[in-house]
């Protein structure tokens, strides 16, 4: 019979390789919202376009991330170890859930860029 908890643990290059990939994602993001969100915005002031709310919303968050992105990604490091480990030392979780938080963390990352660019890019009405 195969117990379950004499297996080993994931080896610590697989918890740096879930970290890294949160990582990678966070960097994308506020790439988009440093450099990309600011120069739209230019652009709909250009071309005296009117604002809707959520891209007000978005410049807003967009100038938050400028100002406190060093503060953005000390958090979010230090919260994606500490639960990344956490869910490491649980065997369950290590199979089950580790490889999902990956999966989940890149793919909501990508969906939260193409949502930000399409309210950017939407003209108001």
């Amino acid at each position: 019979m195969d117990d379950s908890n004499t297996t080993p643990l994931p080896r610590l290059g697989s918890i740096v390789l879930a970290v890294t990939m949160h990582m990678v994602a966070l960097v994308a993001l506020l790439m988009v919202l440093i450099f990309v969100v600011p120069q739209l915005q230019q652009l709909y002031e250009d071309l005296d376009l009117p604002l809707s709310h959520t891209v007000i919303g978005l410049v807003a968050l967009s100038k938050y991330a400028v100002w406190y992105w060093y503060a953005i990604v000390g958090v979010v490091l230090v919260a994606d170890i500490v639960i990344v480990c956490l869910l490491g030392w649980n065997r369950f979780l290590a199979d089950n859930v580790l490889p999902l938080a990956n999966y989940a963390v890149l793919l909501g990352t990508l969906l939260v860029v193409a949502l930000m660019m399409c309210t950017l890019v939407t003209p108001l009405q």
